[in-house]
């Protein structure tokens, strides 16, 4: 027995105990697991996990898809408008209109651009007779149904009050040519949209500046702002290309108009809020990718349009150039589809010019006579003559493209009351899902200027008349509202619902006599049915290599499924880490357990051999 003895601190011979062997296998299993579950481990075992995982498991490859789509895929509108809204962008305390000088001294301003592009630098002229002013950025949208965004504020920026220049004796222009007030840059977080910059006084006025933020990135939806018409209706000054308030030009109203002032219109927003608003409003809250551009947009940059599955006007876009006009056939004929829910579209052809006091600021003047013996370049270049496109000298009439063209307008009455717009295909694709038969009608949306059907002019071949509406113009004259649809030869659908007033069925937002509610389930599932029509038919967007090399992959589209598949490798292997911890640890107890057991009859077996020893 002299082997199993040693000597204890106290100089004692004892025996020695045995170590239970699960004892020393539960010893190498918590280091091994240590070692495994160290950092440098665990990642090597993560990796070479996730590579197996990625490379050779289908039902993985199915859940992270199924995960994408609640995250990853998700629009720019989409993301948008998940982002908290706010009501603030709405004029608490309006500007008052000074019906003498035909402007709002209190507070007032334009941008030097109709649109811009992400990162651009953006000008902003400010006249107020308050000493500072605030400007607020909004973008307008769905977001929760509050309609806006809050983006910026510049807190105090200096005032000063500027005169309402006088017209030109000739051509009516007027030119505000107010300095720089302040400055904007939109950042890398600002979506494509429609932003108002809300102008606050210190005195308490407010009013709003407009501006487009376009994108260069291709998507489904293109939708244009009808600046131009807003600018050929702006009576700022007293002067519009269709009135003269100060009584001083022969031709008792402009032939030329400047972006460089302030819009009369809804206190400096145009006629946005009127006609536009509503359908943006609906666009967003439906999720649709859209972004926006401006009139002079159309026109210098034909790959815009191309870059869309579709492009959408709403309302009143009355007022357009020869090259817009060239642009936006061009890209029908290149399969791109054209949704017209407006009416009075490219009636007349517009001209640009310079701006008149700094001619190296291009597209700052909108030219229209109306007239070809006015015009200077009728004879010298009558591709530009600016008058009724359906005229000579161009000959060019809208109903080749559009389906249907201006018929006329009826009286506005103070409630605001259209017309109805009445089924006569309902057998279309157009009215699937609506429940809606022959003769049935859309209460309130056509008005109060509507397109119609002429039969002396050359017709889209195969169009069809979706509806025939009854109306009694301004004349007092029996007409009738078309809305068409055709597929052109390149693939491409053109619809033109042939009324101004169609966005107010899709959202109850329009500050043109807001009372009225013409929402309707019908005009809504008809403009879905069209919507989506458009994301099946026609060309895909075309990219340049330049866009398509360029466009900024968002980081987490990179990182997305080495993020996915260690998440859910890490969570495995934790959790089978912390359940073999906890049955280390019980086996440990039991092994405890046991070892105390069984020293107990060693050491009774001692205290036996000892007493025998004595005896």
């Amino acid at each position: 027995m002299k082997g199993n003895r040693v000597n204890s601190p106290h100089g004692e011979s004892v025996r020695k105990r045995k170590t239970c062997p699960m004892q020393i296998g539960v010893s190498y299993c918590e280091e091994i697991w240590h070692r495994v579950f160290s950092s440098a481990s665990l990642r090597t075992l993560s990796a070479l996990i996730f590579l197996l995982f990625s490379i050779s498991d289908p039902l993985a490859v199915g859940f992270i898809q199924s995960l994408k789509r609640t995250s990853i895929s998700l629009n720019p509108i989409q993301i948008e408008n998940r982002l908290p809204g706010t009501s603030s962008w709405q004029l608490a305390n309006p500007a008052p209109y000074d019906e003498a000088t035909f402007d709002y001294p209190a507070i007032e301003g334009y941008a030097w651009t109709t649109s811009a592009e992400v990162g651009d630098e953006v000008k902003f002229s400010v006249s107020t007779t308050a000493p500072s002013f605030a400007a607020e950025v909004y973008r307008m949208g769905w977001y929760q149904g509050k309609g806006g965004r809050f983006i910026l504020r510049i807190p105090t920026i200096q005032g000063h009050a500027y005169p309402v220049p006088p017209p030109d004796a000739q051509t009516g222009l007027i030119e505000a040519n107010w300095p720089v007030a302040f400055t904007l840059k939109p950042g890398n977080t600002w979506v494509s949209g429609m932003y108002m910059v809300k102008l606050t006084a210190s005195n308490g006025f407010q009013s709003y500046i407009s501006l487009v933020l376009r994108s260069s990135l291709p998507g489904d939806f293109a939708f244009i702002h009808a600046v131009n018409t807003d600018e050929a209706y702006n009576t700022w000054g007293g002067i519009s290309l269709y009135q003269d308030y100060k009584g001083i030009l022969a031709a008792k109203r402009a032939y030329k108009v400047s972006f460089d002032r302030p819009f009369r219109q809804d206190t400096g927003a145009g006629q946005f809020f009127y006609w536009e608003y509503p359908m943006v409003r609906w666009l967003e809250k439906n999720s649709y990718d859209v972004s926006y551009l401006s009139d002079v947009d159309v026109q210098n940059n034909p790959y815009a349009l191309l870059n869309h599955r579709a492009l959408l006007i709403a309302g009143h876009s009355e007022y357009w150039s020869k090259y817009m006009r060239d642009n936006l056939e061009a890209a029908v004929s290149n399969g791109v589809n054209l949704g017209v829910f407006a009416a009075d579209t490219f009636y007349w052809q517009v001209r640009y010019e310079s701006r008149l006091s700094d001619t190296h600021i291009p597209e700052r003047i909108l030219v229209c006579y109306k007239d070809k013996n006015v015009d200077p370049l009728f004879d010298k270049d009558d591709r530009l003559v600016t008058v009724l496109f359906r005229d000579n000298p161009l000959n060019r009439p809208e109903q080749p493209l559009l389906g249907a063209m201006y018929g006329g307008y009826f009286a506005v009455d103070p409630q605001r009351q259209g017309l109805p717009w009445i089924v006569k295909d309902a057998s279309s694709w157009v009215f699937a899902g609506t429940g809606l038969k022959n003769s049935d009608g859309l209460p309130g949306l056509v008005g109060y200027e509507y397109d119609r059907v002429y039969q002396e002019y050359p017709l889209p071949p195969g169009e069809d008349i979706l509806s025939s509406s009854p109306v009694i113009d301004i004349n007092k004259n029996h007409d009738v509202s078309n809305a068409t649809l055709y597929t052109a030869k390149s693939g491409a659908r053109v619809f033109n619902a042939a009324t101004m007033q169609w966005s107010w069925g899709l959202d109850n937002s329009t500050t043109f006599y807001a009372t009225n509610n013409f929402v309707n389930k019908a005009a809504q599932k008809i403009t879905e049915n069209i919507l989506q029509n458009f994301l099946t038919v026609g060309s895909k967007p075309q990219s340049n290599s330049l866009a398509a090399t360029s466009r900024p992959q968002p980081l987490l589209s990179i990182l997305e499924p080495i993020l996915l598949y260690s998440l859910i490798i890490m969570t495995i292997l934790y959790a089978i880490y912390f359940s073999s911890r906890l049955l280390t640890r019980k086996i440990v107890t039991m092994s405890n357990s046991a070892n105390k057991r069984a020293s107990r009859k060693p050491a009774a077996h001692e205290a036996k051999t000892r007493n025998e020893v004595k005896e």
